[in-house]
């Protein structure tokens, strides 16, 4: 895996399905636990062959969940992470969501990054970062110049919480929410990427607890807007 400007780059191929996307890393999705996430479509950064991974630890719902902690085999401040499937290129006006719910047991240590990402523009959407201070930022452009905002929100440590993002290309507003709380509309409006094509989710290896991890589940992505998004109990879209 290597980056290019704003985009993690890797081989993709797009996938044909419904215009909402489900993953809560089930078994009856096809997912193994005690395995890397090089499952079913989804893909490992090159650097790192072992991490993120599906595991049973403390699934926010269901059985299991996607988990990142920390890999011996590559060094401190080395970027492991993963690439969901490509959710295919999509129109213009559109308002396309994210949730998830995410879990970070431990501070001091990594840092997390979750981004929505334009693969056929090459370009993110949208990017959050959990700091190892318990921040939650994002990726703005606020005065045109471009970097990471501070939003004045911290995230609960060692419990799940749900995290939302929507790039309303309609009306021009990048929003975040954390449990259903509005945190940070972007200054710069949908400024990057226009769709919502692909999550990836990203850690730098940083972790200082012997057990830190990342946990992620129920992760929903509706192309069309926010109204079919709900945090848990999701179907997989047939």
């Amino acid at each position: 895996m290597r980056t290019i400007g704003l985009f993690v780059m890797v081989l993709w191929g797009a996938v044909s399905q419904a215009d909402v996307f489900a993953y809560d890393f089930e078994e009856a999705e096809g997912f193994v636990a005690g395995m890397s996430l090089q499952q079913n479509q989804w893909t490992l950064f090159d650097e790192d062959d072992e991490q993120p991974a599906v595991s049973d630890e403390m699934p926010s719902s269901g059985a299991l969940h996607g988990s990142i902690k920390k890999d011996l085999t590559i060094p401190f401040g080395a970027f492991s992470g993963v690439l969901s499937p490509n959710f295919g290129v999509q129109p213009s006006d559109r308002q396309p969501t994210a949730s998830m719910d995410l879990s970070i047991s431990d501070l001091d240590g990594a840092a997390y990054d979750v981004i929505g990402q334009s693969v056929s523009q090459n370009l993110i959407t949208w990017r959050v970062r959990f700091t190892n201070s318990g921040d939650i930022q994002v990726y703005d452009s606020p005065g045109g110049s471009n970097g990471f905002v501070d939003t004045d929100a911290d995230y609960p440590v060692g419990s799940y919480f749900n995290l939302r993002v929507t790039a309303d290309t309609i009306n021009n507003q990048l929003t975040y929410y954390v449990d259903d709380t509005l945190i940070y509309t972007a200054a710069a409006g949908v400024a990057f990427g226009q769709s919502l094509e692909q999550i990836v989710f990203v850690c730098n290896n940083a972790q200082a607890a012997p057990n830190e991890s990342f946990l992620f589940d129920n992760l929903i992505i509706n192309t069309l807007g926010p109204d079919l998004i709900f945090k848990t109990g999701f179907e997989q879209p047939k």
